[in-house]
C-alpha cells in the first residue's frame, strides 16, 4: 500500500505506516495532556501529517481517541484471542490469560492509562466509556465466550458466563492492581505473579468445576 498523498483528494487509502504514526502520536498526546488538554493540532504536528489527512480519517477528537486506544489494546486482545483458540484445556487458558492480563495491567503504561481514564472520565464521561468498550469490555467478552464454550464441553459448570468472567477478572486484578497504582509496593516478579495467578485459578476452578457425573446445562444468555 502506498502513502496517501495529501494533494490527491481522490485517494482514500491511508498507509499502515502513516496510520500507525498518527495513532502512536495520539496515544502520546492524550497520555501527556488528557482528553481535554490534547488538541488535534498537537497530534497532527507530532504525527507529521497535514490537517487534511488527519481530519479526513478522524473527523472528531472522540473518533481519534477511540482509534488510538483500540490500537493500544489490539496486541493484547490478539494474544487473548490466540489463547482462546490454542490453549490446551481450561486450566491452561486461565493461567495463561491471567498472566497476560496482569502483566498488561500493572505495566507502567497500563497503570498510566488507567490513571488517565479515571481522571478524565469524571469530567468527560464519553472518552471513559469509549476506552471501556475497546479495552476492559472487549477483554471480558472474550473470557465470557471462552467460559461458555468450556461449560458446553463439560469442563466447567457456569450458569452465567458473564458473571463468571467478571469473577475471574476481578480475582486476578485483586488488590495487587490497587497497590501498584498507589505505589504501595513494587511490581512483583514473574515468579510471584505466576504463584498468585495459579492460586487464583485454583480458587476459581474450585467454585466452577462441574459436579462429577453431572451433564452441563446450557449457560444462561447474557442480560
Amino acid at each position: 500500500m502506498t502513502d496517501l498523498q495529501d494533494s490527491d483528494p481522490g485517494e482514500v487509502r491511508l498507509s499502515k505506516a502513516r496510520l500507525d504514526r498518527i495513532l502512536a502520536a495520539a496515544q502520546t498526546i492524550f497520555m501527556a495532556h488528557g482528553f481535554n488538554g490534547a488538541t488535534t493540532d498537537m497530534i497532527q504536528a507530532a504525527a507529521g501529517v497535514s490537517k487534511s489527512t488527519l481530519y479526513r480519517y478522524f473527523p472528531t477528537k472522540e473518533i481519534l481517541f477511540k482509534a488510538a486506544f483500540e490500537a493500544f489494546s489490539r496486541e493484547f486482545l490478539t494474544n487473548v484471542g490466540r489463547l482462546c483458540r490454542e490453549s490446551d484445556g481450561v486450566e491452561t487458558f486461565l493461567n495463561q490469560f491471567g498472566m497476560e492480563f496482569l502483566q498488561a495491567l500493572i505495566a507502567p503504561r497500563g497503570l498510566d492509562i488507567f490513571r488517565l481514564m479515571v481522571s478524565e472520565s469524571q469530567r468527560f464521561p464519553k472518552p471513559g466509556k469509549l476506552f471501556y468498550l475497546v479495552g476492559p469490555k472487549a477483554t471480558a467478552d472474550m473470557v465470557e465466550s471462552y467460559l461458555a464454550r468450556a461449560h458446553r464441553r463439560g469442563e466447567l459448570h457456569v450458569a452465567s458466563p458473564a458473571i463468571a468472567a467478571e469473577h475471574f477478572i476481578g480475582m486476578i486484578r485483586g488488590d495487587l492492581h490497587l497497590r501498584c497504582l498507589l505505589g504501595v509496593s513494587k511490581p512483583p516478579s514473574t515468579a510471584q505473579l505466576k504463584r498468585f495467578v495459579a492460586a487464583t485459578v485454583a480458587a476459581f476452578l474450585a467454585a466452577y468445576r462441574p459436579a462429577a457425573g453431572k451433564d452441563p446445562e446450557p449457560p444462561s444468555a447474557p442480560s
